[in-house]
């Protein structure tokens, strides 16, 4: 299915219709160490430490890679309905404080059918730390926006192979 973007002050969303029930998605995008799996960036690189499912307020972190560059970042639940939406709000931390990021990665599934979903994917980079140093001038809106739609496209894979496995 194809995607469709757009972009309002300090937000990039891109949108997918994926032939798979809200509930199997969201069973994906719950599970921390699968996010390697369908993150179109190539940035994440796992090791993930925290809870094996997600859940209002969980705190779990993720290995990454960026310019070359290691490093890990830790990431707090901060919206989570069931089926329905999950947004975490990834951050730097120095010796247990906010030193940089604040980014949000928002998954919304709305039903369209019964063996249908539309899922919206929002980089919301306004409510980072320093943003237009830390997130416009090295241009990662312009980054998420090309590779977000990629991120789609692997999520409606691993969920249509995995029921067509289940079948």
């Amino acid at each position: 299915m194809a995607s469709t973007q757009h972009e309002n002050d300090r937000v990039v969303t891109v949108e997918r219709v994926i032939p798979a029930p809200a509930e199997h998605i969201f069973q994906l995008l719950a599970d921390p160490r699968r996010h390697p799996d369908f993150d179109g960036s190539g940035m994440l690189r796992g090791d993930v430490r925290g809870p094996d499912r997600l859940r209002d307020g969980a705190v779990f972190s993720m290995g990454m890679v960026q310019a070359g560059q290691s490093y890990r970042t830790t990431n707090h639940v901060v919206e989570f309905v069931e089926n329905q939406v999950i947004t975490w709000e990834t951050v730097g931390l120095w010796r247990g404080r906010k030193v940089i990021g604040g980014q949000r990665w928002r998954y919304a599934l709305e039903p369209n059918g019964p063996d249908s979903t539309v899922l919206r994917h929002s980089y919301v980079w306004g409510t980072a730390r320093l943003a237009l140093i830390t997130v416009a001038l090295p241009r990662f809106p312009t980054k998420m926006r090309r590779t977000m739609p990629q991120t789609l496209e692997r999520i409606e894979h691993l969920v249509t192979n995995a029921e067509h496995e289940q079948a």
